[in-house]
């Protein structure tokens, strides 16, 4: 080592050293790491916590993490959960899947809009949350040739840019 470098890894304070780390998200002064064996949850300086969130992974592959401008973070995975909405703050958990109106159980994807809304991409197409709530689904049906969702975006005017899998952008 010829010189100290510029960058930091709390790999080892975290004991995140050989473990494939699929998505991440800072929320409420929380590290909230998702792989495919769960979710792992560090405070600010980096120490494990465990609580009825981490539980509820347990050995479950996460796909996505965002952490929301309301102080809520997002969970996808392909489970019996595949739609977490968990706020640290209340310590409340909501979960969605393809029994409350979700196009499918395997959440690959989610993505805050500017409006405050949340898009989720899974397997089976696109649903959209508004303050919390399941208000809007897209799938083969509405016009989605390929329904499987692995990217979102905003478009400069507001309109959602979809990646498919293999079909090109919505």
């Amino acid at each position: 080592k010829y010189t100290e470098g510029c960058f930091d890894t709390p790999n080892s304070m975290a004991a995140l050293d050989g473990i494939t780390i699929n998505t991440i998200a800072y929320q409420q002064e929380s590290w909230y790491i998702g792989n495919d064996t769960g979710l792992i949850l560090c405070d600010d300086n980096w120490n494990r916590v465990e609580n009825e969130l981490t539980d509820m992974f347990e050995n479950i592959r996460i796909r996505c993490i965002k952490a929301d401008s309301r102080g809520n973070v997002w969970i996808a995975s392909y489970s019996d959960f595949p739609v977490v909405c968990y706020n640290a703050q209340e310590g409340s958990i909501k979960q969605f899947s393809s029994e409350d109106g979700l196009t499918g159980n395997k959440a690959r994807v989610i993505e805050e809009m500017s409006d405050g809304s949340i898009v989720v991409g899974t397997q089976s197409g696109i649903d959209i949350f508004v303050n919390g709530e399941l208000k809007k689904s897209y799938g083969h049906a509405d016009g989605l040739s390929n329904p499987t969702i692995l990217c979102i975006a905003e478009g400069k005017d507001g309109e959602l840019v979809l990646g498919s899998d293999g079909d090109g952008i919505y």
